[in-house]
């Protein structure tokens, strides 16, 4: 067992965290560009990004290492959208997934990164992806369409358009097209919420189009996400998603809220959420568990006593890929436990900074 893997769970978390906090300031600084690059192969094990093909948010992380059992393929095209100034862009994914499998159809996993819906990059996904890999998983995180590209809905309708991608080419990218699950933080536990809750509805296709096959998940897991935008104060990011306030688009905000589609067909929901998180009131993962058990849908609710708007603990973690097993029949619990036994080093810090997390305001 190499150093990467007998660290696993450590290294995974630490460089989420890292390279998230780069990301939160490189939004701040400026609009995250347009990846416009043509895929990539993948580093081996040990080597440095590239400072030609990785975005400089990534950069700022020396954690992220390619596993040599995973392969690694970066920006794969999943479709081309529209920004409102009438430019075309191809949307894109990176993938992992053991080099050596048993050559059953692999359940998939989708990763949406956080950022308020106008910052933030699929390569913060990157060391979840590998470690969900390692437990037999196809892992994706992708890019979507950010608020200073195009207004809503369409970061979920790329969202969308990613499970879809993943479900047509199933055959090919060797994935059961039957045990597909998605999760996110922050903006991109809004949006696992709201693939979860929206399901095959309507409301999101774009017009003259008859999207299939279907854009349904067969589970989610939503970390730190705003269930219900009509509430509490995480309006500026919402005014630039939306393209107005709240009171000025009420109609839109209840629209583009997981709340406002919850029934009893959606698939089974893990909500994890720090008792002290001052950017997304707890509030919401109350409202979101209420309303999901109200409907007999499968919920479970995760307070972090004394965490913030940033989930790091080990326990968290650990129960999210439980929930991913139970539902889709993965291994990465037990993949997990095996690295545990070898990993002698203390969790990492719990990140619960409000600062160095926000990626809300």
């Amino acid at each position: 067992m190499t150093s990467v893997d007998s660290r696993w769970f450590v290294a995974v978390i630490t460089s989420f965290v890292v390279v998230t906090q780069a990301a939160l300031c490189q939004e701040r600084k400026s609009q995250p560009a347009v990846a416009g690059t043509a895929p990539q192969e993948a580093q081996k094990e040990g080597d440095a990004p590239s400072r030609d093909n990785v975005p400089r948010l990534a950069q700022r992380s020396d954690e992220i290492r390619v596993p040599g059992n995973i392969q690694l393929t970066r920006d794969v095209v999943y479709g081309q959208a529209t920004t409102d100034d009438g430019a075309t862009i191809e949307l894109k994914m990176d993938t992992a997934f053991l080099k050596q499998s048993d050559g059953k159809p692999m359940p998939a996993i989708v990763y949406i990164h956080g950022g308020g819906w106008r910052g933030g990059s699929k390569e913060v996904g990157l060391p979840l992806s590998f470690g969900l890999a390692q437990g037999g998983y196809f892992a994706a995180s992708i890019n979507y369409r950010l608020s200073g590209q195009a207004k809503y809905p369409a970061a979920v309708q790329d969202c969308k358009a990613a499970i879809r991608f993943i479900r047509q080419n199933a055959s090919e990218l060797g994935v059961d097209p039957n045990r597909i699950g998605v999760w996110g933080h922050s903006a991109g536990g809004h949006l696992a919420a709201l693939l979860g809750t929206s399901g095959n509805n309507t409301a999101f296709d774009p017009e003259g189009e008859k999207p299939a096959p279907s854009s349904a998940v067969q589970c989610v897991v939503d970390i730190s996400g705003p269930i219900d935008l009509t509430r509490d104060s995480i309006d500026g990011a919402i005014a630039q998603w939306l393209g107005g306030t709240v009171d000025e688009h009420p109609d839109l905000a209840q629209q583009a809220s997981p709340m406002t589609y919850i029934d009893s067909a959606d698939p089974p929901v893990l909500i994890i959420h720090g008792t002290r998180d001052q950017l997304v009131s707890i509030r919401h993962a109350e409202m979101f568990h209420k309303g999901l058990k109200e409907q007999g849908v499968a919920v479970e609710l995760l307070a972090v006593e004394g965490a913030g708007h940033g989930i790091t603990d080990r326990e968290s973690y650990r129960r999210a890929a439980q929930f991913f097993d139970e539902h889709l029949e993965g291994k990465a619990a037990s993949a997990m436990r095996g690295r545990d036994r070898n990993d002698k080093q203390p969790a990492p810090d719990s990140g619960d900074d409000q600062d160095a997390d926000d990626d809300m305001d």
